[in-house]
């Protein structure tokens, strides 16, 4: 074909493009940046409330806004109250009631005798003659109660026992004190914790017989001197036999008898009746029921009964168990390191060594009521009172005078600790077949009997026990579940919501904290920015030519008669990309000349670059 026909036609030769998939490419967004974290939070969480505000419009996400952060304000302050209910240790109280099958452990019970000291024992004492009724009563009111001597004892009766005259007749003042204490010092051999403990009676003066289930066997078999408050007591333990049938009560008794059954004999005869100083007002006997080894006045309330009585006395068995104070609770199991002892924690008998050591420190004694230890720095009663007169007396604003004792904080109560309540009822003189049983019993008469015996019963009203138990009213796990109810009642969350919030409110405050995060971001959206660019203008140009292809007025009629050889070029759109790879090649075909145009449909175009077409399309894939 001559030079002077031939023509140029420009145009840009179709190629299949990806244009959906750079589309979805386009669509996805990165995950470095706060907006697109909480954009990605919102889209996929399932807490109700973000979607709404993220995606919320004006008004629509002002009001979201004021909902959302009030239900959160409520919730929070639901949560404080939960967790400070839990700070706060609560504790309850659960009461059981557990019965024994095989029978229940009877107690111990202590006896002790009203009557400080036996006649016989002061003949003996006073053998040499130098023992007067005033040193023997200001002797025995060492064991007075110190409170009951506090209150009612005259501390010049203490100090000048009586008034003398002489042959002069000159007064002379005679101290009692100093007279007892020159009468110990006389009898070196006499001490006074020794003297009072010992000046009572033996156990086979106190008590004729004794009964277990309508059984008779031998009381002082089974039964261990106690020195209490009183003086010498007697306390029998069941558990230390070896018949088994003493050891339990296995059936609720009917009658009292059935149970322990004590014969005692008062000795009203031996009493000691010149006694200025007693604590008590009857004859007869005080007993305790108390658990084994522990200090009978201070584990129980003690039961009095006299001579020409009966005493019917029903227990109920208490077993209390309190938390400590690694659990919430107040209670302790071990003594302070200021005490020294041999007997089981109790807070009573805690208490009594705390008084003990308060008089060691101010009076340099320690009263007899006091006195577990059984130390023999005991306070005489003129000592005992002028001391707590001069150095434990307090004065109000309203000028009442009152005894100042110590608080004894650290006397919490025992962790573990078992008590009977007894309910007794009491019968004034026996009838005709009791007089007989015990005159046939003792050999004593009648008017003896009246004077002297009374008998104690005792035994168990159920064979049950009644357990108070002290609890934790909440704990973390209980906590927990209320908050995460509170959370579902109010933002519906559950466990992969409170995850997702977790994992969103770390990235967050990742991003916030490390410089090194922020910079990889950075130049991680800068990247996706650049490919983004690169893909708009590729979705860009291939709708150009798609345009291009649609319209038959811009196709230009090919010359089938070229001369010239033609020029293949390719044409980047963004010439100072950075990328590796071209993200589009577009081909051109160039025509040097162009004769008639035509008007050929777009399928009719050759399509000899196949090869290259489709390593374009996977170019585009991969990028």
């Amino acid at each position: 074909m001559s030079g002077a026909g031939k023509r140029r036609l420009s145009s840009f030769v179709s190629v299949k493009f990806p244009v959906d998939t750079v589309k979805k490419l386009r669509k996805t967004e990165g995950v470095g940046s706060v907006f697109q974290e909480t954009q990605h939070f919102s889209t996929i969480t399932t807490v109700n409330g973000p979607r709404r505000i993220f995606y919320g419009k004006r008004t629509a996400r002002v009001f979201w806004i004021l909902i959302v952060s009030s239900i959160f304000a409520f919730l929070m302050y639901q949560i404080v109250i939960v967790l400070l209910y839990l700070i706060s240790k609560p504790t309850l109280s659960q009461i059981s009631f557990i019965a024994n099958e095989g029978g229940m452990d009877f107690p111990a019970v202590t006896i002790c005798s009203l009557n400080p000291v036996k006649t016989s024992f002061i003949k003996k004492l006073n053998s040499s003659g130098d023992l007067s009724d005033e040193v023997l009563n200001y002797l025995l009111a060492t064991k007075t109660n110190s409170m009951y001597m506090f209150n009612n004892a005259d501390i010049n009766t203490l100090k000048y026992g009586r008034l003398v005259c002489s042959v002069s007749l000159t007064n002379e003042i005679i101290s009692a004190h100093d007279r007892s204490m020159s009468y110990l010092r006389n009898h070196p051999d006499l001490q006074i914790v020794d003297f009072l403990n010992s000046a009572q009676f033996d156990c086979d003066e106190l008590f004729e017989t004794c009964y277990f289930g309508g059984r008779e066997f031998d009381c002082c078999k089974f039964m261990t001197q106690s020195v209490t408050s009183l003086g010498k007591c007697w306390e029998i333990n069941l558990q230390n036999g070896t018949e088994l049938w003493m050891k339990k009560q296995v059936a609720p008794m009917i009658s009292a008898k059935t149970g322990l059954q004590i014969v005692a004999n008062a000795r009203h005869a031996e009493q000691f009746a010149s006694f200025h100083y007693s604590s008590f007002q009857e004859n007869g006997f005080r007993f305790f029921i108390h658990p084994p080894q522990v200090s009978p006045d201070l584990a129980s309330e003690g039961i009095l009964v006299s001579p020409s009585r009966i005493v019917n006395t029903a227990i109920k068995a208490v077993l209390h168990d309190l938390l400590n104070h690694d659990n919430w609770g107040n209670c302790t199991s071990t003594w302070s390191d200021n005490y020294v002892t041999d007997l089981p924690y109790s807070s009573s008998v805690c208490q009594a060594l705390c008084v003990a050591n308060h008089f060691e420190k101010l009076c340099e004694c320690i009263p007899y009521t006091y006195n577990i230890n059984n130390k023999p720095d005991v306070c005489f009663p003129y000592e005992e009172v002028s001391c707590m007169k001069e150095k434990m007396i307090k004065t109000d604003g309203n000028g009442t005078t009152s005894l100042n004792l110590p608080f004894c904080a650290e006397c919490h109560l025992a962790c573990q600790r078992s008590s009977y309540v007894s309910y007794a009822s009491y019968g004034d003189g026996f009838n005709n077949s009791s007089m007989t049983w015990i005159m046939n019993l003792t050999g004593y008469k009648s008017t003896y009997i009246k004077e002297n015996i009374a008998v104690i019963n005792i035994h168990f009203m159920e064979l049950f026990y009644t357990s108070y138990s002290q609890v934790k009213n909440t704990s973390i796990w209980k906590v927990l579940n209320q908050i995460f109810g509170l959370n579902g009642l109010w933002f519906g969350m559950s466990v992969v919501s409170l995850t997702e919030l977790i994992l969103y409110i770390t990235k967050v405050s990742w991003l916030a904290v490390s410089r090194r995060r922020r910079k990889h971001l950075f130049q991680k959206k800068m990247s996706e920015k650049r490919k983004e660019e690169i893909l708009e203008a590729a979705v860009q140009e291939n709708e150009e030519i798609k345009s291009r292809r649609s319209s038959a007025p811009n196709l230009k009629e090919l010359d089938d008669d070229l001369e010239e050889e033609e020029d293949y070029w390719y044409r980047n759109p963004h010439p100072y990309s950075e990328t590796s790879l071209d993200s589009v090649i577009q081909l051109a075909i160039d025509f040097e000349k162009f004769r008639n145009p035509s008007s050929k449909s777009l399928s009719k175009i050759p399509e000899e670059n196949e090869d290259t077409v489709h390593s374009i399309n996977e170019l585009v894939l991969r990028l």
